[in-house]
């Protein structure tokens, strides 16, 4: 994210050097984005039975109340 940030790679610059499409790039940093809340939760399984990596990474909002709601119902 950092290299993001400062100008210093591009999302095909990471692509390329991880061995990975872009697609897989944008969707893995939409993971460094989640609420500190909802990390918690999932790390100690309170976490929805059905939540898979896919579902943290599409279509979340931006907005950490928002994701917490959406995922946990808190």
């Amino acid at each position: 994210m950092a290299e993001l940030l400062d100008g210093s790679s591009t999302i095909d610059d990471i692509a390329a050097r991880e061995g990975m499409g872009d697609r897989n790039v944008r969707r893995l940093l939409a993971l460094a984005c989640l609420s500190p809340k909802l990390i918690k939760a999932i790390a100690d399984g309170n976490g929805p039975a059905d939540l898979t990596v896919t579902s943290l990474s599409v279509a979340l909002p931006h907005d950490w109340a928002a994701q917490e709601q959406r995922i946990l119902g808190a």
